[in-house]
């Protein structure tokens, strides 16, 4: 239901249907990314907005206190080893 509300409220705007989406709460992050998927696969990426695919400079600014800068190398590093110590804990 709040992806179809979001989809008619934005219109053609992707910035517009995630933002809408995501504003309205519940399962938020599965709710964005399902609006985002089915915007860019109807539309194209030709009307998504370069700022939300471009380079990010492997950086990313947060609200999170004591994380306010989190490079995304570092998240993908971590997770790598944290996967490569779960696989070996069996």
């Amino acid at each position: 239901c709040v992806i179809t509300f979001a989809s008619i409220i934005a219109g053609n705007s992707y910035t517009d249907a995630v933002s809408t989406c995501v504003a309205m709460g519940l399962d938020n992050d599965c709710t964005g990314a399902s609006i985002g998927s089915m915007f860019g696969a109807y539309y194209s990426i030709k009307k998504i907005e370069k700022k939300w695919y471009r380079n990010f400079n492997d950086t990313v600014h947060t609200y999170l206190k004591g994380y306010e800068i989190i490079k995304l190398s570092d998240v993908i590093s971590l997770a790598i080893k944290l996967y490569k110590e779960n696989l070996n804990a069996d």
